[in-house]
């Protein structure tokens, strides 16, 4: 499963080398630093991340069953925003949040282009108003003057 938390975004697996059946579950992100703070709001001990370069998702924690459900639980019990982009964005900055909102105007369509693949329509025609051509403006840098 892949999840977008505030912490940061993870892709949540089996691990298909089955290493440690203790462990069977990896949570693999594209930032180290997310698994890092995760690690810290959850106070889970997993360790640091591991490393595989190369891979779509280079680093990776090994997490029992049971460990996974208190990372479930810590996401369900700090739930305290109604908009996750602008708790985003209050958490990690402008920049996380900006990849977060790439991910929101790719789905938004969804449900019509998914309509029109199955109606037996073009694909591409479909799903091309699902870009990441739709992102929110960059700030604005105040220039600095006297007041």
């Amino acid at each position: 499963m892949w999840v977008y938390a505030r912490e940061g975004f993870f892709s949540i697996v089996l691990d298909s080398d089955q290493r440690d059946p203790e462990f069977p579950i990896v949570i693999r992100a594209r930032v180290r630093d997310d698994l890092i703070a995760l690690q810290a709001a959850v106070s889970v001990p997993w360790g640091f991340p591991t490393e595989i370069p190369g891979r779509d998702y280079p680093y990776r924690v090994y997490v029992s069953r049971a460990e996974l459900g208190q990372v479930m639980a810590h996401w369900a019990e700090t739930l305290d925003y109604s908009n996750f982009k602008d708790a985003v964005k209050a958490l990690q900055g402008y920049a996380r949040a900006s990849l977060y909102s790439r991910v929101w105007s790719v789905m938004y369509g969804a449900e019509e282009a998914l309509a029109e693949i199955k109606a037996g329509r073009n694909p591409f025609e479909a799903t091309k108003q699902l870009s990441f051509s739709t992102l929110p403006p960059a700030p604005r840098k105040r220039k600095r003057g006297k007041a």
